[in-house]
């Protein structure tokens, strides 16, 4: 008969093996298509939604989406997108309860769903383990070691953000350059914050 101290390491491993399975079964799922048909175009995206991020998944989103938007080392840009993405959150889940936090941020953030294949796939360090892998898709040449504490810093970002004061309050939307234009024939005003990389927008009045 098996030792029950046996028995009970490969059943843990057995579940352990299963979560990773399922979790990468739904990484690799095109991004959510929100309500109103507008999947990854930042400004186009139907207004949003109500709940923090409940699932453990919702804070590594964000810090992708984090990096991916606004670059590595911007913790007012970070914070001010976790705000944005919160407050569209709530908005939307008023009209749509299925939406959950991490559908918003995937469906908000078009460099989840670039070429770009390294932001998706950033990964938080393992249990007991404060290397972290480098992730899938990683430029060759680039140094991932001078990286890796600046993702741990998006990671904390994204736990703690609601710690700190939302940057821009009346700020609903965010997007690069390229979304400039067609924000502003949405009717949307530019706010201006300092030393940030992303260009941050208030519904105009």
């Amino acid at each position: 008969m098996m030792p029950a101290r046996l028995q009970w390491w490969l059943i843990g491993l057995f579940i352990l093996a299963a979560v990773c399975v399922l979790a990468d079964a739904a990484e690799s799922q095109p991004s959510p298509t929100l309500p109103g048909g507008q999947a990854s175009r930042p400004l186009l995206v139907v207004q949003d939604s109500n709940a923090a991020p409940a699932s453990p998944a919702a804070p590594l989103w964000l810090a992708r989406c984090m990096v991916g938007e606004e670059g590595w080392r911007s913790p007012r840009g970070w914070d001010a997108i976790a705000h944005v993405l919160d407050k569209r959150h709530k908005q939307v889940r008023r009209r749509h309860p299925h939406v959950t936090f991490v559908m918003q941020v995937r469906g908000y953030c078009a460099c989840l769903s670039s070429e770009r294949l390294w932001v998706r796939s950033l990964r938080p360090s393992p249990p007991g383990r404060d290397w972290i892998p480098a992730p899938e898709g990683w430029p060759a040449g680039v140094s991932w070691r001078r990286h890796m504490s600046s993702w741990r810093a998006a990671l904390r970002a994204a736990l703690t953000f609601r710690e700190r004061p939302d940057p821009c309050p009346r700020c609903m939307h965010f997007g690069g350059p390229m979304d400039h234009a067609r924000a502003l024939r949405l009717g949307l005003v530019q706010v201006h914050l300092h030393g940030v990389r992303s260009r941050f927008y208030r519904v105009g009045s």
